[in-house]
This record gives structure tokens, C-alpha cells and sequence, in this order.
């Protein structure tokens, strides 16, 4: 199949030589030039196409224009000619130019392939009975479109604590209607990212309608204050033509403080916790106590005296 794409283009570049070349040689002269613009048509849409039919032979009359595509060899559908496909002119004098606007719609499934257009022009001329008819010949491109979206971006904690791996997932969808080539997704460098090599992703080719998942990885470092911090992802690809595109995605993460987990208080630890949590209530029952002490300890002092006088 790529075979044959390259040699049908190889046939569209050629195409000018066989327009200048001279057809009386072969029995069919060209007495008319044709020029088409633009020859490259985007696939899904219609084109107004406008041909130029150059007159530099002679007075022509009752001059009949056609313009078709021929069923293409390569892909099941070809482009069509919407509306008129037919014109008609009473007469085109000597270096006289007309033009005819054709609309011309690609389908989606065309994309990527060469089309050649038929036009016919049959006219007669003073003096001739029988008419003549010239076939010119149009190469067209059909351009595909990559229609790129990335969607569905899922972080896998809520909350990432300062210090552990983060890890954003998504994935890309090409919405339009030819494969986007050398894909791949970037976590962008931020103050708070210790990036790795999981912060990229090749996807390669991504056909159309066809979703690629991908995950992006990098570590949070452990001074990032807690808060929340915008991430940017960056899309990478290129189109049918070799043309890079890009666009970038925002993604918001939350960074919370890692908690300081300890393990089982010791009998000791747990009676300094006591002590210092009822500090006061000790020192008032301390004091309650020396007081009686000092209380006990007079009234016994004064009932061994009175004892010792009652002796004598």
C-alpha cells in the first residue's frame, strides 16, 4: 500500500510535465491551459476550488466544462464535486481567461491520499463541423487533521505528603482524522518536582479515536510547604507533514505536612505526662500535707512537754 501511495504521488508531481506536453503527437492536441488553486483540500471539509481555464489559441464556441474524480485505486472513497460539476460558456474569445468555481468535499476517510480530477472541456471551432474535447488532469492532496485533547487527569492520593512519589494519570485522545505521529507527554520541571524518568512518556503513533493512557511520575521534595501547586503537562506530536504541535495542560495537586508518628510511652514517660498535666493539683497536695505534718508535729511537741512538768 505505501508502494503504491508513493508511486500515485510521484504520478501527481508529474502531472505538469503531461499538461505542457504536446498531445498532437499523440492525436490529441491541447489548445487550452488550465491552472487550479488550491490543490490541496482538508479532509472532513469543502474546498471552493478555483480553475482558471486560459484561452491562448483561438475564438471557441459552445464550450461544455465538466470536472470529476474518477473512482481512486488506492482508497474505497474519493473526493466529489458538490452542486454544479457542469458549465457552460457561449463563447471564450483568444487570450481571453475564465474560471469556474468548483465545490469539492474530502471525506475523513480520503486523508492522507493523492486524487487526480478530470476536467473535460469540449468546444467547436469556426470552419470545423465535427467538435473538439480536451481532458486536463488536477493532482489534489487530501490533508488529514490531528485533533489532539488530553482528558480524564486522576492523581493518585488527594492529598500528596511532602517527601513521596506523585503520580498524575491521563489520557490522549486524537479526535481528528489522520494518525499523529512521535506522540509523547511531559511533566514540566517545578520547584517543588524532583523529576525522574517516569515524569515522561513516548506514546509514539496515536490513531484516530483511539484513547492512549499514560501515567507521569515525579517525587515531592521534603521542605514543600503545604498548599496547593499548579503542574504543567506538556504535549508533544507531529502531523502528516512532519510540522510539530504542542499544547500544555494544568493540573492541580495538594501538598499536605508528613505527620510525626511515634511509638508506645513507657511507664516512666506516661508518669512524667501525669505529672506535668495535674503539675499544680501536686503542689497544692504537697503543700496540704506538709502543713499537717508541721501541725502534728507542734501538738506532739506540746503534749511531751506538759507530760514532763506534770512529772516534776
Amino acid at each position: 500500500m505505501k508502494l503504491l501511495k508513493l508511486f500515485f504521488m510521484i504520478f501527481l508531481v508529474s502531472i505538469p510535465i503531461f499538461v505542457n506536453f504536446d498531445y498532437r503527437a499523440l492525436g490529441q492536441a491541447r489548445n487550452l491551459d488550465i491552472e487550479a488553486n488550491p490543490t490541496t483540500l482538508e479532509s472532513g471539509f469543502n474546498t471552493t476550488v478555483i480553475v482558471n481555464i486560459i484561452n491562448n489559441f483561438e475564438p471557441i464556441y459552445d464550450v461544455d466544462i465538466s470536472i470529476s474524480f474518477p473512482q481512486s485505486q488506492i482508497t474505497l472513497t474519493s473526493p466529489v464535486v458538490i452542486g454544479i460539476s457542469n458549465w457552460k460558456f457561449e463563447k471564450i474569445k483568444e487570450s481571453e481567461d475564465i474560471t469556474i468555481k468548483p465545490l469539492i468535499f474530502v471525506p475523513k476517510d480520503a486523508a492522507g491520499s493523492g486524487y487526480v480530477a478530470s476536467v473535460m472541456i469540449a468546444y467547436k471551432r469556426l470552419g470545423y463541423i465535427s467538435p473538439y474535447s480536451e481532458n486536463h488532469y488536477v493532482g489534489f492532496y487530501a490533508k488529514g487533521e490531528v485533533d489532539m485533547v488530553a482528558y480524564e487527569f486522576t492523581i493518585e492520593e488527594e492529598q500528596v505528603v511532602a517527601g513521596s512519589s506523585l503520580s498524575i494519570t491521563a489520557s490522549l485522545l486524537n479526535k481528528g482524522t489522520i494518525t499523529a505521529r512521535f506522540t509523547n507527554v511531559t511533566l514540566l520541571p517545578h520547584p517543588i518536582l524532583t523529576l525522574k524518568p517516569e515524569s515522561y512518556s513516548y506514546l509514539g503513533d496515536v490513531d484516530p479515536n483511539s484513547p492512549s493512557p499514560f501515567t507521569l511520575e515525579a517525587i515531592v521534595k521534603n521542605d514543600t510547604q503545604e498548599g496547593m501547586y499548579k503542574m504543567m503537562i506538556l504535549t508533544e506530536y507531529e502531523d502528516e507533514e512532519r510540522r510539530s504541535h504542542t499544547f500544555e495542560n494544568e493540573v492541580d495537586i495538594y501538598v499536605v505536612i508528613p505527620t510525626v508518628e511515634t511509638g508506645p510511652q513507657s511507664l516512666q514517660d506516661k508518669a512524667i505526662e501525669i505529672i506535668k498535666n495535674n503539675l499544680l493539683y501536686i503542689i497544692i497536695g504537697l503543700a496540704i500535707i506538709i502543713i499537717i505534718a508541721i501541725i502534728i508535729k507542734r501538738r506532739t511537741s506540746k503534749s511531751e512537754f506538759g507530760n514532763e512538768e506534770f512529772q516534776s
